[in-house]
Parts: structure tokens; sequence; C-alpha cells
């Protein structure tokens, strides 16, 4: 984000989170523009390792997440923001517009992996225990306990599963993998079409894939494992369903 905070320029997440904002009345606060701020008067290093940091904030270690220096500067951020719009505004009842999008996920919920029915050679996954927290807070299971809630996972290429479901939007987590390394055919009322179940940075990761929007109503969902490269395996989790209000 920074380049585009550099060029006095909205980022590419504040692109779409804005317009909603103001459609609905909503006070927004920027806190990267501090942190450019500060990294063009050379006060701040982005992150640890850019350049020599004696006597200056070092915002991250890993070039996204801040350490508490950084932390500091969203809370003083945060304090002056709010001090300046305390008086802003008038108490009282107020009346949500018609929403932006008619496609909007109000209308989302999460479905259990135990509803879809799963082929032969599927096992289900141990998640652990979501209490499990490392003494920094961070959750020993990477998150997968929280995203997946339960899982199957197969390493089985032709395995399926499906899911009946009623909406326009279906999502479903899985974990995803470099370029290429599993790839599904994926089956709705019919109309097949091929996913590469890529992450964004070729890494392993756990995610949302969603399917293509359709109209409101019935559908029935097939997965179909294609390809699974060495080692990997392919495991899915709950589901989200998009409905209208």
């Amino acid at each position: 984000m920074i380049a585009d905070i550099q060029k006095g320029n909205q980022t590419n997440a504040g692109k779409f989170m804005e317009p909603v904002a103001n459609h609905y009345g909503i006070t927004s606060i920027e806190f990267g523009l501090e942190v450019v701020k500060l990294l063009n008067e050379d006060k701040l290093v982005f992150q640890k390792g850019d350049s020599p940091s004696k006597g200056k904030i070092v915002f991250t270690n890993d070039g996204t997440h801040p350490v508490e220096a950084g932390h500091d500067i969203y809370r003083d951020v945060l304090v002056r923001s709010l001090k300046s719009i305390e008086n802003f505004g008038t108490p009282g009842k107020h009346i949500i517009p018609k929403p932006l999008a008619e496609n909007n996920f109000s209308g989302a919920s999460l479905v259990p992996v135990t509803k879809a029915k799963f082929s032969k050679n599927w096992q289900n996954v141990d998640l652990g225990d979501e209490t499990m927290i490392n003494d920094d807070l961070t959750d020993k299971n990477g998150g997968t306990k929280t995203l997946f809630e339960k899982a199957m996972k197969t390493e089985t290429i032709g395995e399926t599963f499906t899911l009946k479901w009623e909406g326009f939007l279906l999502g479903f987590t899985s974990i995803l993998e470099a370029k290429g390394a599993i790839k599904v055919e994926v089956t709705t009322d019919g109309i097949s079409k091929i996913f590469d179940m890529k992450s964004r940075n070729g890494k392993t990761q756990t995610k949302y894939t969603f399917l293509k929007e359709l109209k409101r109503g019935v559908h029935t969902t097939t997965v179909k494992l294609i390809k699974l490269a060495p080692g990997k395996v392919f495991q899915v989790g709950q589901f989200l369903v998009v409905d209208h209000q």
C-alpha cells in the first residue's frame, strides 16, 4: 500500500471500503497515512532489515504485521481521530439505507462440512483445540480450527463431495497450494468448470474459494479432485452459502 499512499491515491482495499462507508454514513480512519509520513521523514523503517534502524521506529518484522511500535502508531492515530470527531453527529435513531449492492453478504450463513455427501476415500481431519494458544496469543493451530470448524481430506484423485444448497453464491474453505498443485472440477446444476486451487503467494494457505454467482434458488454442486501433486492433500471445511435477505 505504500506506493499508493505516497502518490496520494486510495489503496486497493480502500477503493472498495470507502464507498461502503460513505453510503452508510460510517466514519473511517486511515492509519497508513501516518506510517508513510514517518517513513518519508526517515523516522521509520517499514520492515526490519530494509535499512539501518538505529534511532528509528521498526514498524514490522515480516512486511505485513505491525510489531508493538507499529501498534503504538495506530493507537495514537485512533485516539487523535476520535478526539477530533467526538462532537460531530446527532444522537438519535438512524435509518439504514438500502444496500449499496443487491448481492451483499448480509444473508450469508456457514454450513458445516458434514452436510455434504462424500465419496469413499475421505478422512476426518483432527484440527486440534481452538483454545491452544501460544505465549504471544497466536493460535497454535495456525487458525485452521477457526476457519474449518470441521474438515475432511483425501489424497485420492477422482474423489468427490456433493452439497445441495439454496442461495446465489457458494464458497468453501480449503487448503490452497502453489499453482497447479491441486485442481478440481466443480459441477453446479450440470455445468462444469476447472478450478486451480492456487494460493496468492505460492505457499500453503487456508482460504475461502468462491464459485460464480448464480440465480437465487436451490442448487447442487459436486467437487471432484482431478489433480494432486505428490505429498499434498486436498482438504475442505465448512461452506459459506449466501442468500438474499
